[in-house]
Formats: C-alpha cells, sequence, structure tokens
C-alpha cells in the first residue's frame, strides 16, 4: 500500500518522466499535422484528426509511445490493441480465436494470465500449447493481495513471456500490472498510476481498485 502516493512531491525524475511524455505527444502530432498542412488540408479538420487519434476510453485506439512500455499494435485473433510492458509481459485485449493463439505464440509469448477466465479461452490456449492461468476478480474493490502474490509468483515460476488480459472496459488488467509496478519493480505509486492513465485506464472507473495506489482522498 502506498498512503498518500498521488500526492508526492514533483522530484526531479518525475519532472524527466513529464517532459519525455510530452516529447512523445509532439512527435505524434507532428505526424499528423506537418503532412495533413502538406496536403492542404484545413486546419480544423487537422485539429479534429489530432484529437481522434488516442481516445483513452476506446479499445480501438493506439496508445501513445511511452518510455515504459512499447506499443504492439494489433495482432490477429486478438480484441484491441497489444503492449509490451517488458521482456516477460504483455497486456492487450480478450483472445477471440485460435488465430489469437497463433499471434502470441509469435510475440514469444508461453503463458496466457487472464482475469475474465472462457470455456472458448481454454480451448485457444489449449490447442495453441499455451499455458493459461486465470486470476479472476471484481473490479468494485482492490485487488486483493493474495491474488497479487499469486500473480507476482507465477509471472517469477512459469514460463514466460506473459500475455495479460480481461474483458474490457474493466481496466483489472492495468490495474494488476500497475501493482506488479510498485510492489515488484518499487515503482512509486504516482508513476504507476501515471502509466495506468497513458495507456488508457479510467481513474474514476478503477478508483475503488486504485485506492491502494492513490492512498487517502485530500482533505481542505
Amino acid at each position: 500500500m502506498c498512503l498518500g502516493g498521488i500526492q508526492v512531491e514533483w522530484s526531479v525524475r518525475r519532472t524527466v518522466e513529464y517532459f519525455v511524455h510530452m516529447k512523445s505527444v509532439c512527435q505524434r502530432l507532428v505526424l499528423i499535422v506537418v503532412p495533413a498542412l502538406v496536403a492542404g488540408a484545413p486546419l480544423d479538420s487537422i485539429d479534429a484528426t489530432a484529437k481522434a487519434t488516442w481516445k483513452p476510453d476506446s479499445s480501438d485506439s493506439v496508445p501513445p509511445p511511452g518510455q515504459s512500455w512499447a506499443v504492439i499494435g494489433e495482432l490477429e485473433g486478438i480484441k484491441g490493441k497489444v503492449v509490451k510492458y517488458n521482456t516477460k509481459l504483455f497486456r492487450g485485449g480478450p483472445i477471440v480465436s485460435d488465430a489469437g493463439g497463433e499471434s502470441l505464440k509469435k510475440l514469444g509469448v508461453k503463458t496466457i494470465i487472464t482475469i475474465a477466465p472462457a470455456r472458448k479461452e481454454r480451448e485457444i490456449a489449449r490447442r495453441a500449447g499455451l499455458e493459461l492461468v486465470e486470476i479472476p476478480f471484481g473490479n468494485d474493490r482492490p485487488v486483493p493481495d493474495d491474488l497479487i502474490d499469486f500473480f507476482t509468483k507465477t509471472v517469477q515460476e512459469k514460463q514466460g513471456p506473459f500475455y495479460v488480459h480481461c474483458t474490457p472496459p474493466g481496466h483489472r488488467s492495468g490495474v494488476l500490472l500497475a501493482e506488479y509496478r510498485v510492489r515488484t519493480e518499487k515503482w512509486t505509486c504516482e508513476r504507476a498510476v501515471l502509466e495506468f492513465k497513458d495507456l488508457g485506464g479510467d481513474t474514476k472507473a478503477a478508483k475503488e481498485m486504485l485506492k491502494p495506489l492513490l492512498g487517502p482522498p485530500e482533505t481542505e
């Protein structure tokens, strides 16, 4: 638990992270605006295009580039976009067909960790020769400590890389990985919550799950 983590003062590292993030945002805007201006597009249409490029609440949108993750993008047989957190962890949407299992195998994934168990996915994993680990929990309360410990043990002891997912728009896999960042990778709570938001997480919708990371509410 990180009490008051979100109220941590602006440290040098946090300031650097902010400017790196803004640099990536500016780079994406340049890629949109410059070609559009050359093509003679009106400014209002360019602005609309830029705003539509990244919609955090949409599983069909592409997250902005980040210093702590890499965007893999769309993969056949998988709903939404896939993001690489590090060499061991990928996150994305549900696996909807056998092609999804094959897509994960091409990424090198050996184990699927699902927060939304489904018979269809069990069959897909079996046919693809991928191990499937089920860690179900709801989004109306913080992730139980024993499940976070089980997730950590799974990542440490089973064969990776791992593909982690839930079902949209629950944000459960994002919260679980934020907890992992803090507890295992020793990130600050503020940094983990910022990554959660940058990858499309809705802190209002996930506020109950995020309570241990957000800390107590501010008092006037």
